[in-house]
């Protein structure tokens, strides 16, 4: 698996989180269960070679989706 792999499935995962909060509950515990879960996901994936870059996406993303 690739860089360009990775970030693909990465993406593909943040998706499904942002559709699954915007959806259901849109509070903080809602949306950092979610993300977590995402972001555990693609580590599992990959094996821990991205950690760092997947809690940046993950952090990063909990801005774009989490309370305001």
């Amino acid at each position: 698996m690739d860089l360009d792999d990775v970030k693909k499935t990465a993406e593909g995962l943040t998706d499904k989180a942002r559709d699954f909060v915007q959806s259901t509950v849109k509070d903080e515990a809602a949306t950092d269960r979610a993300l977590d879960a995402v972001a555990n996901a693609a580590k599992k994936v990959t094996g821990g070679s991205f950690d760092e870059k997947i809690e940046t996406a993950r952090a990063e993303a909990d801005k774009r989706i989490g309370s305001e």
